[in-house]
């Protein structure tokens, strides 16, 4: 009973013909999820060179700071980033749909002292 259940559902299913998905929102969608992706990375990243580098962020996140943090191989073509302020960047992706901003963008990071003795 099993596998006449099965062999029916196959048979209905070769009849049907695939599913009316199209490749190009779904291209879009593993591309924009990318990009999400992409931003937490950098962010963390930016955040992290804040903390490392004395409370200095980067003007630009050219090749040499980029091996710095260990991304050097990333495509920057979808990415905007800008140092606002001394403890202030902004950092935005683009999307199919729009954009979306990393979650430290436009934030006021933590004044980071040097250490003097």
């Amino acid at each position: 009973m099993l596998i006449k259940l099965l062999v029916a559902i196959a048979v209905i299913l070769m009849m049907t013909g695939p599913l009316p998905i199209k490749s190009q929102s779904m291209k879009a969608s593993i591309t924009d999820k990318e990009v999400e992706t992409m931003i937490t990375i950098l962010d963390k990243s930016i955040v992290s060179y804040y903390v490392s580098h004395a409370g200095m962020l980067p003007t630009e996140l050219d090749g040499d700071v980029r091996l710095i943090m260990g991304l050097e191989n990333i495509d920057m073509t979808p990415f905007t980033y800008v140092k606002v302020d001394d403890n202030t960047f902004r950092l935005q992706g683009r999307l199919s749909s729009g954009s979306i901003q990393s979650a430290n963008s436009g934030v006021e990071l933590i004044e980071i002292n040097p250490v003097t003795e």
